[in-house]
């Protein structure tokens, strides 16, 4: 650190087995901050959470104080093997970019993009917080939107074949959430023709009232599926189950009960 520069540069530089960290600060006036953080070997970092992945991670970004707002932006690369689902996904050629900003009444995700081997995911959102001092939840309401897409689903489900592509968003109040999904999916299973499925989900009122609403319908390990379902929590913490038809093959479900949280 340089106490008599302008802005009282800090330079910071750590170096272990596990990683290598440059840091480049201005720590008076409009503060920022620009990381270089490099994993040259993933496998002990990722044993501590019992996962299998091998491999090297590269994270750069910079903080920085604009104004009443804290931006971020950090972007990254890594080169991942082994036998955890993470690593089949993602792969040799993972990316990841991520950009926001937050001040004492928002918090904004401008980007969040990772992709990789077998994934590709996007979203991007805004919150609402409590003001300094309030005594309800940091976060008061959210609107997000995300969109996720699995080209081979085989590296997670070996028996299947196929790809699944979901999109969807959220809005409202944490306590009484709106939710849509809209998911399709091409799925071949044990040789048979591949068959697409297209599904809607619903919801409303979440967590504490939900109400939600899904559809489906297609072709499955060929033949067509059909699906209507409903749950809607009533007083007393009952809850209302509604399928009004399921068709796949020789099965045909109608379901309508009413019970409690045991349900």
């Amino acid at each position: 650190m340089h106490l008599d520069a302008p802005g009282r540069p800090l330079h910071l530089t750590v170096t272990h087995r596990l990683l290598d960290l440059a840091v480049q600060a201005v720590t008076t006036g409009s503060r920022s901050a620009d990381f270089d953080l490099r994993l040259p070997d993933l496998r002990p970092l990722a044993a501590s959470y019992r996962q299998d992945i091998r491999g090297t991670m590269s994270l750069t970004g910079k903080v920085a104080e604009q104004g009443s707002a804290t931006t971020l932006d950090v972007r990254g690369t890594g080169n991942l093997t082994g036998s955890s689902i993470a690593a089949k996904l993602l792969g040799a050629d993972a990316r990841l970019h991520v950009a926001g900003s937050m001040t004492q009444a928002t918090v904004d995700v401008d980007t969040l993009d990772l992709s990789g081997r077998a994934l590709s995911v996007s979203a991007s959102g805004s919150a609402d917080r409590s003001g300094p001092g309030a005594s309800t939840p940091l976060v008061q309401s959210v609107h997000a939107y995300w969109r996720v897409s699995l080209p081979k689903l085989a590296l997670i489900w070996p028996s299947l074949g196929g790809s699944l592509e979901t999109t969807g968003t959220a809005d409202g109040p944490l306590q009484s959430l709106t939710a849509e999904v809209d998911a399709k999916s091409t799925i071949a299973v044990r040789g048979a023709p591949p068959g697409t499925i297209e599904a809607t989900l619903q919801a409303r009122g979440l967590p504490s009232a939900p109400r939600a609403a899904l559809q489906a319908n297609g072709r499955f390990d060929g033949a067509p599926l059909r699906l209507a379902a409903s749950l809607e929590r009533g007083a007393g913490k009952t809850f209302h189950i509604a399928i009004p038809h399921v068709t796949w093959k020789s099965l045909a479900v109608k379901v309508d009960m009413r019970g409690g949280r045991s349900l």
